[in-house]
């Protein structure tokens, strides 16, 4: 019997619980998802829907409330009518609550004895675009406020290892259940870093694809999607709401695999000009895979300080290469554990806290 399974789970069911109906309670109010006190992070369709929908890993609503008592109502897709979303859900300094939706409306009731004060909330969306959109709705608390805005973004481009696929056994273990059941954005190196330097994240990025060649069955390359607010081709265009990042974080190559120089460099510097053209304040950093083998590894090394000396080379000096040390694999389907993005966040910071001076 595996005892830790099932000691998560006693521990999530004392504190959430999904249902279809919102509480009724004295002193209790449902504040909508259009309320200016929530700060939503990514990519979010506010303005073709009700609510807020959103597709990419790493989406997050964050928001400050009141009192004893939180519930929160999303929406899911239900993709395929069987695919349902993880969401992970965070209160104060609390330990965070890795959840599934179960149904297509779902209220849930994730505080109720807290203590009668002021409280921060995070909802992030765990799982990526191919397993569908959540929509947010709202909250049910006492009252809410909007969290002081911080001072620094950055935008994660990137695959699978950027989504945080495969990265989270906790319920359960590579093998079981679905291919999405292990992946959680929020223990992503992305978001990992992001929380230490104090910053809004966006995570753009599909398990799977590449530069200028995707992997396992992939129909679309990053720059084919890049601008689409589901990550598909024939999705929305989504426009980048306010300034532009501070940083741009890209990790792609990996899914590209060993092949012609020229295809991977020329693609991946007309990429970085796309980029450039959309923000043109932004430091950009180029990573080589944290996951690719000892045969992949120097030759990606090789591409990426290629491609960003190409780029100093015509006066965007802010185009900077990085390799990262380590290699890390270990997770389900050889991709990095959430340990191993931890160690990847640990590389990264020490690269940006030097380049950007935080």
């Amino acid at each position: 019997m595996r005892w830790p399974f099932l000691l998560s789970l006693l521990l999530l069911s004392s504190c959430v619980s999904i249902y279809g109906l919102r509480t009724e309670k004295e002193g209790i109010r449902f504040f909508g998802a259009d309320h200016e006190a929530f700060l939503l992070m990514g990519r979010f369709d506010t303005i073709h829907q009700q609510f807020a929908r959103c597709w990419a890993p790493g989406t997050a609503v964050e928001v400050g409330f009141t009192g004893t008592f939180c519930e929160i109502e999303i929406q899911d897709e239900v993709k395929y009518g069987t695919h349902h979303n993880y969401i992970e859900v965070v209160i104060d300094d609390l330990p965070p609550q890795r959840i599934q939706l179960k149904a297509e409306r779902n209220v849930i009731l994730i505080a109720d004895d807290l203590a009668d004060t002021k409280h921060t909330l995070l909802i992030c969306k765990n799982t990526e675009a191919a397993i569908g959109y959540i929509e947010f709705v709202g909250m049910s608390c006492a009252s809410i406020f909007p969290l002081p805005p911080k001072n620094r973004s950055i935008e994660f481009i990137g695959d699978s290892i950027t989504c945080g696929n495969g990265n989270d056994e906790s319920q359960l273990t590579c093998g079981e259940g679905q291919w999405y059941d292990k992946h959680n954005a929020y223990l992503s190196f992305g978001c990992v870093l992001s929380r230490r330097l104090e910053a809004d994240w966006e995570l753009t990025a599909v398990s799977g694809i590449g530069m200028s060649r995707s992997c396992c069955g992939s129909q679309i390359t990053m720059p084919e999607v890049y601008d689409r607010i589901d990550l598909r081709k024939n999705g929305e265009t989504w426009k980048h709401p306010g300034k532009d990042p501070d940083l741009v974080v890209i990790t792609l190559g990996q899914n590209d695999g060993l092949q012609d120089s020229t295809i991977f460099c020329s693609t991946y510097i007309d990429f970085l000009k796309t980029i450039r053209q959309r923000y043109q304040t932004s430091t950009i950093i180029c990573c080589a895979s944290p996951m690719a083998n000892t045969e992949l590894k120097p030759v990606m090394k090789n591409y990426i300080f290629s491609i960003a000396k190409a780029l100093n080379q015509t006066g965007d000096n802010k185009v900077l290469p990085f390799s990262y040390a380590g290699m890390y694999r270990s997770g389900c389907t050889f991709h990095p554990t959430a340990g191993e993005h931890q160690s990847i966040a640990n590389e990264l910071e020490v690269f940006v806290r030097k380049t950007m001076h935080w």
